[in-house]
């Protein structure tokens, strides 16, 4: 009896923390956010859907929420939605000392500079970038699965990418 309580417990836990997860999501919908995204704008009626480009602008924009470090923000800490995820300072430190912390974090619209479609589907589902190196923080390191990396990958891809951030140069 006690394991069947504790199975309950545990699944009933979960079940909350799946629902406060969706919930935070949905609070932070790209209008909370100040984004009328251009990135990942609706098709206007009568052009076909890539649905490959719109499961990775899915992805990309409201479950990593990238945007937050990799577009700028102007005065008023809003994204500036003509560079959106071209590259941004990073806006804050680390509370404790963090070696080799960035200074900021890299253009992905049109795929990192010199990165190609295969070296950005190995990037999201191993965590290392094409020289085998882990991303620092405060990137996270993820682990997606190869359909998702794929469909993030098509969407960076479908982005114009911009000019490479001046602090960006080595």
């Amino acid at each position: 009896m006690k394991k069947r309580l504790g199975k309950f417990w545990y699944l009933a836990g979960a079940a909350l923390l799946a629902a406060g997860i969706t919930t935070g999501v949905a609070m932070r919908s790209n209008s909370n956010l100040g984004i009328e995204s251009t990135a990942a704008a609706a098709p206007a009626a009568g052009t076909p859907v890539d649905m490959q480009i719109a499961r990775g602008s899915y992805l990309v924009n409201q479950v990593a929420m990238c945007g937050d470090c990799h577009t700028p923000m102007n005065q008023n800490g809003r994204f500036i939605k003509s560079k959106w995820l071209q590259g941004a300072r990073i806006a804050y430190k680390p509370n404790f000392p963090v070696r080799r912390w960035p200074r900021g974090a890299p253009n992905l619209a049109g795929l990192p500079w010199r990165w190609n479609a295969g070296e950005m589907i190995k990037f999201l589902t191993t965590g290392r970038d094409p020289r085998g190196h882990y991303a620092g923080p405060p990137m996270p390191a993820y682990r997606l699965n190869h359909a998702d990396a794929v469909a993030v990958t098509a969407y960076l891809k479908s982005l114009p990418r911009g000019k490479m951030p001046p602090w960006m140069h080595h």
